[in-house]
């Protein structure tokens, strides 16, 4: 499925309406965290930020995010990346 920026408000949406409580929670979530690797803007960049720190210990969450900031291959999310690895 092909997403691009008019599609962040439902994707933001959905990524937060998990809860821990369901099936294959973590495996879901990635699953639509990794989407926003392919939406290269940087309220994209910014939402894998967000999920970043939201994660607390969830290594995997944290992985997912950092892997999507790479796939968007911008400057602004090459920073951020930057960031995380200090």
């Amino acid at each position: 499925m092909d997403m691009d920026s008019t599609d962040l408000p439902l994707l933001t949406k959905a990524i937060h309406s998990f809860k821990w409580s369901e099936k294959k929670y973590l495996e879901r979530k990635i699953s639509f965290i990794s989407k926003l690797g392919s939406i290269p803007v940087k309220a994209s960049a910014d939402l894998l930020k967000d999920i970043y720190y939201a994660a607390g210990d969830t290594v995997q969450l944290q992985h997912a995010a950092l892997t999507a900031l790479l796939t968007q291959k911008t400057q602004y999310s090459f920073n951020l990346f930057k960031i995380y690895n200090y």
